[in-house]
């Protein structure tokens, strides 16, 4: 029997499992995900580095840099209250001594610490007072050392100020930095107290980044001599004061 043509030919093109007319079409979803697949390579390439250094700089990167005072190195600060409170609860009557002027004067360094002058602790020009009715003459020294102040920036250890914009009062503090017995009071009962008797000490309180220093109750070691009712030899006072800086500088870096 005669075969047909068209068996013939379909014996020698087998059929494509796919149309050519969808061959283009594939072809061009096969170059999408190819290049979808580059993409997400690269994109992966860089992220993981950026979020290993961003793990890293959450634990143990260092702050944001060397911290400096927002005037120039050698502009002369001023630094006064006019109520300055040193109370002794160890005297018996317990004593309290109010000056109505105190200052420290010192020039500002490269860093958030400068020294001073000796400090004034007066009523205007003259001793300060008590609850008693006695008057205390206070005399400051650089015997052992110099006196000081500073700025502590609060760090931010996941919660301070550091890297934003200054001024930032969030836990800045203040401090005034005393050498050891750098400052005697002598009243007429007659008792002599004699501050930071073993070793340099800090009066420390909040500082609002604008000129205002605020001390409350900060505690002091003292040493007492003269009679029985001035109290025991050892002992810690309390000193409360709002300073005015002038210029009020804060810290920037």
């Amino acid at each position: 029997m005669r075969r047909s043509k068209s068996s013939h030919f379909d014996r020698l093109a087998p059929v494509s499992a796919v149309p050519v007319t969808e061959r283009p079409a594939r072809e061009a979803r096969r170059a999408v995900r190819r290049r979808m697949g580059m993409a997400i390579a690269a994109l992966a390439a860089l992220l993981v580095p950026l979020l290993s250094a961003t793990s890293t700089s959450a634990t143990s990167a260092p702050e944001d840099g060397a911290d400096t005072f927002s005037v120039a190195s050698g502009t002369v600060v001023v630094l006064s209250s006019s109520k300055v409170v040193i109370s002794v609860p160890g005297s018996s009557p317990s004593l309290m001594i109010t000056c109505t002027s105190s200052t420290f004067r010192g020039k500002t360094r490269s860093s958030l610490r400068f020294p001073t002058g000796l400090p004034l602790f007066t009523d205007a020009s003259t001793s300060c007072t008590d609850n008693l009715g006695f008057t205390d003459s206070f005399a400051a020294n650089s015997a052992n050392g110099s006196w000081a102040v500073a700025e502590k920036d609060f760090t931010n250890a996941g919660a301070g100020d550091e890297g934003l914009p200054e001024p930032n009062a969030t836990g800045d503090k203040f401090m005034i930095h005393m050498p050891k017995a750098g400052l005697v009071d002598t009243n007429n009962w007659p008792c002599r107290l004699t501050f930071a008797p073993s070793g340099n000490a800090s009066i420390s309180g909040a500082y609002n980044d604008a000129g205002t220093f605020s001390v409350k109750n900060a505690k002091i070691p003292i040493s007492m001599s003269g009679p029985a009712f001035c109290g025991p030899a050892s002992q810690t006072v309390t000193l409360t004061a709002t300073y005015t800086l002038n210029p009020g500088i804060f810290d920037q870096g």
